[in-house]
């Protein structure tokens, strides 16, 4: 009762989709069918194309069987989708043996004379048909004369099976859920003479044992998810980077773009560089540009913290990305650039509280666009005081993740971690290593397994 019931509100709705897009004319018709909502309501007799002597209504039993395939395998998803839509699809596609043109349909849909509506490749023609959903089918077998056994089992597999029947002059589909259900062979059928509907559903003992039974599956495509990430990687080249920290940030920049471009998906990075002034890099997958644009930018200066991110800000707007993160690195107070004296933090707080605003202010616009951002302190040379501002001041920016050094040789680390955090680690991690480790390694594995195998 439930089914019936479902089956009904169900083709009342479609019936409703289908005559508004009639209405609005996104749906044209040059004759008039009067397929049923569902697909299972569907039979030749109800094609607008031939009568019952000749044409699709006489010849289009396979074609209205292969169309119920493809609609209840999801193949078609479109509400709209009918037999005669399926047929001038075969037309086009030279499936048929020497059917009318679409032309000549539209013009005269009762056409008579010698054509022929049979198919070249009766198993093949519905696996070509362009999925709309990402479902394909494929074809598990073709038997002859298959028992009743043969199809239940069949249908047990959620397979879908079209069945020659009648000495091969006649193709119907079988009815999966009701066969299940009966534990018979109950075929929906589509013969010429079979309207209304509610006839449409035939016992295994209407046809002689079938000729052949064409047995298919319906296979989810593979679709492996392309992540579109864009990164703008900020750093801080200001004086008091210069020396050890700075190299150290250098080649920890490096090895986190070079681990952007080893993760999966399309990634791409830009990079701003500040001190007093701004530079930058616009978005780039080649990974020697990324390398030789922070080697070679020299540093110097105080740290514009609120020009940097309105940099990376205005980067991002060009951005059409589904990731977008921006990582800013800092290794003090923001103590250039524009200032706001009203704002998250006081003179209370630090004195350098109203560059502080307006970079906490560029840190906001970054979220609302919908970036993910990230903030690195690296600490090595603050005084208690600052470092505790620091730290608050870093936590206050971030939306996704505060982290902190101290040591220069924790910087590298840092970096990786924040690649794992963005989920960017890449799988590839053995590349990232340097050439001189991997042959040490290599080495090393081989000679044990020399010593242990050998």
């Amino acid at each position: 009762m439930k089914l019936v019931t479902r089956r009904i509100i169900s083709a009342f709705l479609s019936a409703l989709t289908v005559l508004g897009l009639i209405a609005a004319g996104v749906i044209t018709t040059s004759a008039v069918a009067s397929y049923g909502a569902e697909w299972w309501d569907w039979s030749q007799a109800q094609s607008a194309y031939g009568t019952t002597g000749n044409g699709f209504i006489k010849w289009g039993c396979l074609m209205v069987a292969q169309a119920k395939m493809l609609k209840q395998s999801g193949v078609v998803t479109n509400s709209a989708f009918t037999p005669d839509d399926y047929l001038f699809w075969c037309v086009d596609n030279g499936k048929l043996v020497n059917p009318p043109t679409t032309a000549q349909l539209r013009a005269d849909p009762a056409i008579d004379g010698s054509f022929s509506y049979d198919m070249i490749d009766v198993p093949g023609t519905p696996l070509a048909y362009p999925s709309q959903s990402g479902n394909t089918l494929s074809l598990v077998t073709s038997r002859n004369s298959p028992s009743q056994s043969d199809i239940l089992s069949w249908v047990d597999q959620e397979y879908y099976v079209i069945c020659k029947v009648s000495g091969g002059n006649h193709f119907t589909y079988v009815d999966r859920d009701n066969s299940k259900s009966l534990r018979r062979v109950v075929y929906n059928d589509s013969g010429s003479t079979i309207f209304p509907p509610s006839t449409h559903n035939r016992e295994w003992s209407t046809y002689d044992t079938p000729v052949t039974a064409y047995v298919y599956r319906a296979d989810q495509t593979p679709v492996t998810p392309t992540i579109d990430r864009d990164t703008v990687l900020v750093l801080d080249y200001s004086g008091s980077m210069n020396g050890a920290p700075l190299v150290a940030l250098k080649e920890a920049a490096i090895v986190f773009c070079e681990g952007v471009a080893a993760a999966s998906g399309t990634n791409r990075v830009a990079i701003v560089i500040y001190d007093s002034t701004i530079r930058f890099q616009n978005f780039t997958q080649d990974l020697d540009a990324m390398r030789a644009y922070i080697n070679n930018t020299r540093g110097g200066g105080n740290t514009n913290i609120a020009g940097a991110l309105k940099k990376a800000g205005e980067l991002m707007s060009t951005s059409t990305a589904g990731v977008k993160n921006v990582l800013l690195m800092t290794d003090g107070m923001p103590n250039t650039g524009s200032s706001v004296a009203d704002g998250k933090y006081t003179s209370a707080d630090h004195n350098s509280y109203r560059y502080a605003n307006a970079a906490y202010t560029a840190a906001v616009e970054l979220w609302n666009a919908q970036c993910n951002v990230y903030t690195l302190g690296f600490f090595h040379s603050l005084n208690a005081t600052d470092t505790a501002f620091g730290r608050r001041f870093l936590t206050d920016m971030q939306s996704d993740g505060y982290w902190e050094v101290i040591n220069i040789e924790d910087i590298e680390d840092a970096f990786k971690e924040i690649l794992k955090e963005m989920q960017l680690d890449p799988e590839k991690w053995w590349e990232l290593l340097p050439g001189w480790l991997q042959f040490i390694l290599r080495y090393i594995f081989f000679g044990w397994l020399w010593m242990n195998w050998f």
